[in-house]
């Protein structure tokens, strides 16, 4: 596995900052050597100061809930269950369906006629 495999990244993680039992799954060490869960903020701040080294876009949390609803779908993930995994009441989250012409014909069975 590559650099970007999520067990060895897991392991890695689990490894270097060796979190307490009880303490968040991606806690991590700060700069004093204390236990700091990670954050929302931080982790963006991270990925976008990353992206930004390389040209890309700065990203916003929400980029990520349309891109894990579209994979999803791809997947053949009922979109009921999307909804309900997503915690959403309404239908709003069928706005966040990407690539269309390759979702459509995977959930057309869903339609009726």
């Amino acid at each position: 596995m590559g650099p970007s495999d999520p067990i060895t990244s897991l392991n890695t993680h689990l490894a270097g900052n060796s979190p307490l039992p009880s303490s968040h799954l991606f806690s991590y060490r700060d700069t004093k050597g204390a236990l700091t869960p990670l954050t929302k903020w931080k982790f963006l701040a991270r990925c976008n100061t990353v992206w930004s080294q390389y040209s890309f876009s700065c990203i916003s949390g929400h980029s990520f809930r349309i891109r894990g609803t579209t994979e999803l779908l791809l997947y053949r993930v009922s979109p009921h269950i999307i909804k309900a995994l997503g915690r959403w009441f309404l239908d709003v989250f069928l706005h966040y369906w990407r690539c269309l012409e390759e979702l459509a014909p995977l959930h057309a069975e869903l339609v009726g006629p």
